[in-house]
């Protein structure tokens, strides 16, 4: 098994300008193993040495995708009303050439066959759905139409809901798993999957073009993924000139594999920044093992010699197609509870995370990223429970012992989230500090300035707007205040660029 912790730190080559994701990154800890039930541990490790992978990214997928065979009815309650589901976005960015492939396919293989078997079943009533399908829309439009006598819209409302009550006796298509996608054609699959969607891909690229805004001048495409994170409401997407789509409680599983330079350019679009997708996810950012040599100045990667099949693949496909077999046909939701000491226990863990988004502490300039970081170890619990109950069924019920090998496992990856946030730029800068920044950038000819230029550059309404966004520029040392001139002579302030 290849651990994090065993290379080198990496030194990104400095910037004439003041790079605001240049800071070194720190080692990486060791990854909690011990905190994995056997089933998942075994899988990874198997899989980490055959296709010499950084440990943290095989179980990020592993815990994804047991997570989204778990599905969208179990949820971990939290207090109230409030609870959450085992689904995870998991977000992984390696350098080229870290062998991403050879992580996923062994991890979504269960999956793959899964849906492989259920489609022969599936295909065998699908005539029969696609017929109650296209009658319900027929009487749906002859309802609504003007003119339709009152009788024959009440008779028509009648074999409207006994064809609903057919169409829930017949399961949905489970071709719910997809390697690359748009929000539109991801809710059209939803949709007929009943709500369900799996994003398991080892070329992320595309996918987050796509929901970033890239081809919708920059405005994020993530409604969908936001929706389908917690789930609990409807989803509706309308379409023009066709009918719209409404998924009633959407669940999506993410695991997305991506080069590093992926991560900059998130950085770089502070609409998809702010739109409150980052946190949702758990990143991975491994170190690239690619060359590298341990301690003894042997290779890392070392070609093996392996015996067909890998350790532990037998029983992990066991759990995750048992899962996906409740999954796919249980429609009411349950409710799984943490005992009282478990309850005690992340309640310290959420307290601590909480002060840290306080004035001053490590989060406070990073709400956005971090506001969900509490919830993770909860997801995590569910996984984990059900991963050691080893029974294929969800357990009602998760022990101290349970949450204290999430929190570790959770705290373990906050850490490659802090090497995500130096790639992607300074997370929490505000949108104005973006804009003045690249307006800068772009004229290397401006050594000094004073506010109402960048306010006129900017095409801005509002001097306060673009007093906040230098604020913060000369809080994070981008910027300098120039210093005033003698009193009695009233001048303007201006600001120093780079002073660095």
């Amino acid at each position: 098994m290849i651990d994090d912790n065993s290379l080198p730190i990496s030194r990104p080559d400095k910037q004439p300008w003041k790079d605001l994701k240049a800071a070194p990154f720190d080692g990486l800890p060791p990854f909690p193993s011990e905190a994995l039930p056997p089933v998942i541990r075994d899988i990874c490790e198997s899989v980490a040495d055959v296709a010499n992978a950084p440990y943290s990214a095989v179980v990020a997928g592993c815990l994804s995708v047991i997570g989204f065979a778990i599905g969208g009815k179990y949820r971990v309650r939290i207090t109230g009303t409030a609870s959450v589901r085992a689904n995870i976005y998991a977000w992984c960015f390696m350098e080229a050439g870290e062998r991403k492939s050879t992580i996923l396919n062994p991890l979504t293989k269960p999956v793959e066959n899964w849906v492989s078997e259920w489609e022969e079943k599936y295909q065998e009533t699908a005539f029969t759905r696609r017929g109650i399908l296209d009658e319900i829309k027929d009487i749906e439009k002859k309802i609504s139409k003007f003119g339709t006598d009152e009788l024959d819209r009440e008779e028509m409302r009648k074999r409207h809901s006994e064809l609903n009550q057919k169409l829930s006796k017949i399961p949905p298509s489970p071709s719910f798993f997809v390697d690359e996608t748009t929000p539109e054609a991801a809710a059209i699959r939803m949709s007929l999957t009943g709500g369900r969607l799996a994003i398991f891909t080892d070329e992320g690229r595309q996918f987050l073009n796509i929901v970033s805004g890239l081809y919708a001048g920059g405005k994020p495409q993530d409604g969908l993924l936001l929706r389908s994170f917690d789930g609990g409401n409807a989803y509706r997407i309308d379409r023009v000139l066709r009918e719209p789509i409404t998924i009633p409680d959407p669940t999506l599983g993410m695991f997305l594999m991506c080069q590093n330079d992926w991560l900059t350019k998130l950085g770089g679009t502070p609409d998809f920044f702010h739109s409150g997708l980052i946190s949702r996810v758990m990143f991975c950012v491994p170190d690239a093992l690619a060359g590298e040599t341990d301690e003894s100045g042997d290779l890392i990667r070392q070609v093996m010699e392996v015996e067909d099949g890998l350790q532990g693949e037998e029983a992990y496909e066991k759990l995750v197609k048992s899962l996906l077999n409740v999954a796919y046909l249980k429609d009411t939701p349950t409710m799984v509870y943490l005992d009282p000491d478990s309850w005690v226990a992340w309640k310290a863990y959420h307290d601590e995370l909480e002060r840290s988004l306080g004035r001053g502490e490590e989060w406070s300039k990073n709400k956005d990223v971090a506001q969900r970081l509490p919830h993770l170890p909860l997801r995590l619990a569910l996984i984990l429970a059900t991963a050691r109950a080893g029974t294929g069924l969800v357990p009602t019920g998760i022990d101290v012992a349970t949450i204290h090998n999430a929190i570790k496992i959770a705290t373990y990856y906050t850490h490659h989230l802090r090497r995500a946030v130096r790639l992607m730029g300074k997370t929490g800068m505000p949108p104005e500090a973006h804009s003045i920044r690249r307006y800068l950038k772009k004229r290397p000819h401006i050594q000094a300035f004073k506010g109402r230029e960048i306010q006129r550059g900017c095409n801005w309404k509002s001097i306060e707007k673009t007093e906040r966004g230098l604020l913060w520029l000369v809080d994070e040392g981008v910027l300098a205040l120039k210093p005033l001139a003698p009193k009695g002579k009233k001048t303007s302030q201006e600001y120093i660029v780079n002073p660095t």
